[in-house]
Protein backbone atom coordinates (compact mmCIF):
# COMPACT_ATOMS: atom_id res chain seq x y z
CA UNK A 1 0.00 0.00 0.00
CA UNK A 2 1.27 3.17 -0.70
CA UNK A 3 1.57 5.81 2.00
CA UNK A 4 1.48 9.58 2.15
CA UNK A 5 2.21 12.04 4.82
CA UNK A 6 -0.51 14.10 3.67
CA UNK A 7 -3.77 14.79 1.81
CA UNK A 8 -1.85 17.27 0.23
CA UNK A 9 0.92 15.11 -0.25
CA UNK A 10 -1.49 12.69 -2.17
CA UNK A 11 -2.85 15.18 -4.54
CA UNK A 12 0.65 16.10 -5.59
CA UNK A 13 1.08 12.72 -6.51
CA UNK A 14 -2.05 12.31 -8.37
CA UNK A 15 -1.06 15.78 -10.34
CA UNK A 16 2.33 14.44 -10.97
CA UNK A 17 0.99 11.15 -12.45
CA UNK A 18 -0.18 13.43 -15.42
CA UNK A 19 -3.60 11.03 -15.97
CA UNK A 20 -5.55 13.76 -15.21
CA UNK A 21 -4.16 15.90 -18.17
CA UNK A 22 -4.86 19.41 -16.51
CA UNK A 23 -4.07 20.38 -12.80
CA UNK A 24 -5.96 18.85 -9.61
CA UNK A 25 -9.42 20.66 -8.68
CA UNK A 26 -10.73 18.85 -5.39
CA UNK A 27 -14.40 18.45 -4.35
CA UNK A 28 -14.62 16.94 -0.49
CA UNK A 29 -17.88 15.26 -0.25
CA UNK A 30 -18.50 14.22 3.16
CA UNK A 31 -21.49 11.43 4.21
CA UNK A 32 -21.55 10.66 0.23
CA UNK A 33 -23.06 7.39 0.09
CA UNK A 34 -23.57 6.01 -3.53
CA UNK A 35 -24.23 9.09 -5.13
CA UNK A 36 -22.92 9.73 -8.68
CA UNK A 37 -24.93 12.88 -9.71
CA UNK A 38 -21.49 14.92 -8.69
CA UNK A 39 -19.91 13.66 -12.07
CA UNK A 40 -22.75 14.59 -14.20
CA UNK A 41 -23.74 18.12 -12.27
CA UNK A 42 -20.12 19.17 -11.53
CA UNK A 43 -19.08 18.35 -15.10
CA UNK A 44 -17.25 21.66 -16.84
CA UNK A 45 -20.11 21.60 -20.31
CA UNK A 46 -22.85 21.20 -17.45
CA UNK A 47 -21.63 24.08 -15.24
CA UNK A 48 -21.08 26.46 -18.24
CA UNK A 49 -24.97 25.44 -19.16
CA UNK A 50 -25.27 27.16 -15.62
CA UNK A 51 -23.79 30.37 -16.76
CA UNK A 52 -21.23 29.22 -13.65
CA UNK A 53 -17.72 29.49 -15.79
CA UNK A 54 -16.37 31.27 -12.64
CA UNK A 55 -16.07 27.70 -10.92
CA UNK A 56 -13.45 24.80 -12.33
CA UNK A 57 -14.54 21.58 -12.66
CA UNK A 58 -13.38 19.03 -10.01
CA UNK A 59 -11.57 16.26 -11.41
CA UNK A 60 -10.62 14.72 -7.91
CA UNK A 61 -13.66 13.75 -5.68
CA UNK A 62 -13.04 12.97 -1.86
CA UNK A 63 -15.92 10.94 -0.89
CA UNK A 64 -16.23 10.23 2.88
CA UNK A 65 -18.86 8.10 4.30
CA UNK A 66 -18.90 5.61 7.51
CA UNK A 67 -20.54 2.66 5.21
CA UNK A 68 -18.02 1.33 2.85
CA UNK A 69 -18.18 2.41 -0.69
CA UNK A 70 -18.07 0.37 -3.56
CA UNK A 71 -16.04 1.62 -6.65
CA UNK A 72 -18.31 4.06 -8.79
CA UNK A 73 -20.41 2.01 -11.42
CA UNK A 74 -23.73 3.80 -12.75
CA UNK A 75 -25.16 2.90 -16.26
CA UNK A 76 -28.58 4.58 -17.67
CA UNK A 77 -29.61 5.26 -21.49
CA UNK A 78 -27.63 8.91 -21.18
CA UNK A 79 -24.70 8.32 -18.76
CA UNK A 80 -21.65 5.78 -17.97
CA UNK A 81 -19.68 5.51 -14.79
CA UNK A 82 -17.02 3.23 -14.94
CA UNK A 83 -13.79 2.56 -12.41
CA UNK A 84 -10.85 1.26 -14.31
CA UNK A 85 -8.17 1.00 -11.52
CA UNK A 86 -8.95 0.95 -7.78
CA UNK A 87 -5.81 0.66 -5.42
CA UNK A 88 -5.82 1.12 -1.22
CA UNK A 89 -3.53 4.06 -0.39
CA UNK A 90 -2.60 6.05 3.00
CA UNK A 91 -2.91 9.19 3.78
CA UNK A 92 -1.60 11.21 6.55
CA UNK A 93 -2.53 7.93 8.60
CA UNK A 94 -6.06 7.45 6.61
CA UNK A 95 -6.55 4.53 5.02
CA UNK A 96 -8.56 5.10 1.69
CA UNK A 97 -8.97 3.78 -1.73
CA UNK A 98 -7.93 5.69 -5.01
CA UNK A 99 -10.12 4.71 -7.54
CA UNK A 100 -9.82 5.88 -11.48
CA UNK A 101 -13.23 6.64 -13.02
CA UNK A 102 -14.74 7.43 -16.82
CA UNK A 103 -17.68 9.28 -16.72
CA UNK A 104 -19.16 9.15 -20.15
CA UNK A 105 -22.40 10.91 -21.58
CA UNK A 106 -24.13 11.11 -24.37
CA UNK A 107 -24.40 14.73 -23.40
CA UNK A 108 -21.01 15.91 -22.32
CA UNK A 109 -17.73 15.15 -23.52
CA UNK A 110 -16.08 11.93 -21.79
CA UNK A 111 -13.73 13.08 -18.43
CA UNK A 112 -11.30 10.51 -16.21
CA UNK A 113 -11.39 11.73 -12.98
CA UNK A 114 -10.09 10.38 -9.48
CA UNK A 115 -11.95 9.34 -6.49
CA UNK A 116 -10.43 9.35 -3.45
CA UNK A 117 -13.17 6.85 -1.01
CA UNK A 118 -12.64 7.20 2.53
CA UNK A 119 -14.70 4.15 5.21
CA UNK A 120 -15.16 6.55 7.75
CA UNK A 121 -17.06 9.44 9.99
CA UNK A 122 -16.39 12.75 8.50
CA UNK A 123 -15.76 13.92 12.54
CA UNK A 124 -13.07 11.44 12.77
CA UNK A 125 -11.73 12.97 9.49
CA UNK A 126 -11.54 16.81 9.56
CA UNK A 127 -9.52 16.98 12.51
CA UNK A 128 -6.67 15.40 11.16
CA UNK A 129 -7.00 17.57 7.87
CA UNK A 130 -7.79 20.66 9.77
CA UNK A 131 -4.29 20.14 11.49
CA UNK A 132 -2.66 19.34 8.16
CA UNK A 133 -4.01 22.56 6.89
CA UNK A 134 -5.93 20.46 3.76
CA UNK A 135 -8.63 22.23 2.47
CA UNK A 136 -10.56 21.08 -0.71
CA UNK A 137 -11.56 23.78 -3.58
CA UNK A 138 -15.03 23.18 -3.46
CA UNK A 139 -17.40 21.20 -0.65
CA UNK A 140 -20.32 19.34 -1.40
CA UNK A 141 -23.01 19.29 1.76
CA UNK A 142 -26.29 17.02 -0.44
CA UNK A 143 -28.45 15.50 1.58
CA UNK A 144 -26.07 14.84 4.07
CA UNK A 145 -28.54 12.24 6.08
CA UNK A 146 -29.10 14.82 9.05
CA UNK A 147 -32.92 14.98 8.05
CA UNK A 148 -33.21 11.32 7.91
CA UNK A 149 -32.40 7.97 10.42
CA UNK A 150 -32.70 10.33 13.22
CA UNK A 151 -29.55 11.23 12.82
CA UNK A 152 -27.73 13.98 15.69
CA UNK A 153 -28.20 17.46 14.96
CA UNK A 154 -24.60 18.10 14.85
CA UNK A 155 -24.25 15.51 11.76
CA UNK A 156 -25.10 17.92 9.47
CA UNK A 157 -22.16 19.41 7.37
CA UNK A 158 -23.87 22.23 6.28
CA UNK A 159 -24.49 23.71 9.61
CA UNK A 160 -23.27 27.32 9.76
CA UNK A 161 -22.07 28.11 13.36
CA UNK A 162 -19.57 27.96 16.07
CA UNK A 163 -17.96 26.16 18.89
CA UNK A 164 -18.76 28.11 22.22
CA UNK A 165 -14.94 27.85 22.70
CA UNK A 166 -13.23 28.51 19.30
CA UNK A 167 -12.01 32.25 19.98
CA UNK A 168 -12.72 34.47 17.64
CA UNK A 169 -9.50 35.60 16.07
CA UNK A 170 -9.13 31.42 15.78
CA UNK A 171 -12.40 31.31 14.06
CA UNK A 172 -11.71 34.32 11.41
CA UNK A 173 -8.24 31.87 10.74
CA UNK A 174 -9.81 29.53 9.51
CA UNK A 175 -9.54 28.23 5.78
CA UNK A 176 -12.56 26.71 4.01
CA UNK A 177 -13.82 25.85 0.23
CA UNK A 178 -14.16 28.85 -2.17
CA UNK A 179 -17.11 26.88 -3.35
CA UNK A 180 -19.96 25.22 -2.01
CA UNK A 181 -22.32 23.01 -3.34
CA UNK A 182 -25.60 22.43 -0.89
CA UNK A 183 -29.53 22.14 -0.87
CA UNK A 184 -29.91 23.32 2.65
CA UNK A 185 -28.58 24.75 5.34
CA UNK A 186 -28.72 24.56 9.09
CA UNK A 187 -28.29 27.58 11.85
CA UNK A 188 -28.97 30.12 8.55
CA UNK A 189 -31.03 33.34 9.09
CA UNK A 190 -34.43 32.38 7.44
CA UNK A 191 -34.14 33.61 4.14
CA UNK A 192 -37.12 33.15 1.24
CA UNK A 193 -36.22 31.68 -2.27
CA UNK A 194 -32.98 32.71 -3.16
CA UNK A 195 -32.16 34.56 -6.57
CA UNK A 196 -28.92 34.46 -8.14
CA UNK A 197 -26.49 36.55 -5.98
CA UNK A 198 -28.50 36.66 -2.80
CA UNK A 199 -26.36 35.98 0.23
CA UNK A 200 -26.93 33.36 2.96
CA UNK A 201 -25.82 34.48 6.47
CA UNK A 202 -25.46 32.75 9.96
CA UNK A 203 -27.46 33.43 12.63
CA UNK A 204 -24.75 32.97 14.55
CA UNK A 205 -22.94 36.85 14.55
CA UNK A 206 -19.29 35.25 15.00
CA UNK A 207 -19.83 33.25 12.01
CA UNK A 208 -17.24 34.76 9.65
CA UNK A 209 -18.65 33.97 5.96
CA UNK A 210 -21.29 34.08 3.87
CA UNK A 211 -22.58 32.10 0.86
CA UNK A 212 -23.25 33.93 -2.04
CA UNK A 213 -25.93 31.99 -4.63
CA UNK A 214 -24.60 31.33 -7.90
CA UNK A 215 -26.98 29.05 -9.43
CA UNK A 216 -29.10 25.99 -8.92
CA UNK A 217 -27.76 23.09 -10.57
CA UNK A 218 -30.45 20.50 -10.43
CA UNK A 219 -33.85 19.69 -8.57
CA UNK A 220 -32.66 16.03 -9.00
CA UNK A 221 -30.00 15.93 -7.08
CA UNK A 222 -30.89 16.97 -3.51
CA UNK A 223 -34.37 17.07 -1.50
CA UNK A 224 -33.56 18.75 1.78
CA UNK A 225 -34.45 22.69 0.93
CA UNK A 226 -38.31 22.33 0.07
CA UNK A 227 -39.42 25.45 -1.74
CA UNK A 228 -36.66 27.26 -1.33
CA UNK A 229 -33.92 25.59 -2.41
CA UNK A 230 -34.99 23.34 -5.06
CA UNK A 231 -31.75 21.08 -5.20
CA UNK A 232 -28.22 21.20 -5.26
CA UNK A 233 -27.54 24.65 -5.16
CA UNK A 234 -23.66 26.41 -6.17
CA UNK A 235 -22.49 29.06 -3.39
CA UNK A 236 -19.54 30.92 -3.61
CA UNK A 237 -17.96 31.62 0.10
CA UNK A 238 -17.06 35.29 1.20
CA UNK A 239 -16.10 36.61 4.19
CA UNK A 240 -18.67 38.34 6.17
CA UNK A 241 -18.53 42.17 5.11
CA UNK A 242 -15.86 43.55 7.45
CA UNK A 243 -13.37 40.80 7.71
CA UNK A 244 -10.43 41.06 6.43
Amino acid sequence: MNSYPTMATLIEAIAADGRLGEPPITALYPSAGPDTYQYTFLHPEFLARRGIDQVPAPNVFVLVDRREQDPSEFVDQATRIETMESEPVRAGGIEMRLDRVVHASDTFADRELTVIAVTADNRAVQPVWHREGWVSDLFIGVCDGCAFGGNPRQACVDRLDLPSRLPQAEAEAVRVPRWWVTDHFRDAKPFAELGEGDIVESIDPRFPFVFRKLALLSSEWGRYGGPVMAGATMFEVERRRGEA
